[in-house]
């Protein structure tokens, strides 16, 4: 059984993150989160002392970067050379992980499916590991999208973040799919959606409130063969109206029972 530790990522703040940093790392250390988990897009990128400085305050650590994968729009080159921003801002914050989320369209995923290997070669360059992170798209006819990432890239270089929720969105066999890329889960993003209509995206709740079933997915995950893993919280918005502080707070308080 892996040893699960909690983290938040800060989703829940939306496009406050980029001006709020110090708050919102504040509210995630005060709710009892092991670690957090930021977008770079909302990061300064160039300053990444400035951020360590604000986590060594409130002493949580930055266990992940998100960051977006959309090689339709630009150059393996230009992508690499974003990489290694990122790469160098883990460096200095001591991140671990390194998480991309893919293009919605398996033919352009299929097309481009060496350009995960190339980065996760990067990232394994510098002791990180690069974790390949999925939405609904990837779940869809049969996981076609998250069988290509899994049987198109090397597994020493690339691992995944699955998105709980995204695929119970699709599919109700919630372990069937997960066990596709069993032994490369690294880290698990967990959300709750009130209904399983993928036209419906702003239904996110508190978690237990909607049709995840926790239970199901912690017995699952129990069973990895990882020793550490890494549960992060990753709600967008919430239908019952909470600020984000609180929301955080219900959700920590709701998966410790799990990993108790």
């Amino acid at each position: 059984m892996p040893q699960m530790q909690l983290g938040c990522q800060t989703i829940t703040w939306g496009q406050d993150r980029a001006d709020k940093q110090e708050q919102i790392v504040a509210a995630v250390a005060d709710a009892g989160y092991q670690a957090i988990e930021y977008g770079s897009r909302f990061l300064d990128l160039d300053a990444p002392e400035q951020f360590a400085e604000i986590l060594e305050r409130h002493d949580i650590p930055l266990i992940a970067l998100h960051t977006g994968w959309r090689p339709g729009d630009s150059t393996l080159q230009s992508t690499l050379e974003d990489l290694d921003r990122l790469i160098a801002f883990a460096e200095v914050n001591r991140t671990p992980f390194i998480t991309a989320s893919g293009p919605n369209g398996v033919p352009t995923l299929a097309a481009n499916i060496d350009q995960l290997n190339t980065m996760g070669e990067r990232c394994a360059e510098q002791d990180i590991t690069f974790c390949y992170h999925n939405h609904y798209w990837e779940i869809q006819d049969d996981a076609r999208g998250l069988r290509a990432v899994e049987e198109g890239t090397d597994p020493e270089v690339v691992s995944f973040c699955p998105d709980i929720a995204w695929i119970r969105k699709v599919t109700s066999d919630v372990t069937g799919t997960l066990r596709i890329i069993e032994p490369r889960v690294r880290l698990v993003h967990f959300k709750d959606y009130l209904s399983d209509d993928i036209s419906i995206v702003d239904d996110e709740t508190e978690f237990g409130k909607g049709i995840l079933d926790f239970e199901e997915a912690f017995d699952y995950l129990k069973m990895l063969p990882v020793g550490t893993l890494w549960v992060i919280a990753e709600q967008w918005c919430s239908t019952e109206g909470l600020e984000p502080e609180e929301s955080i707070r219900y959700n920590r308080e709701f998966l410790q029972r799990f990993v108790e």
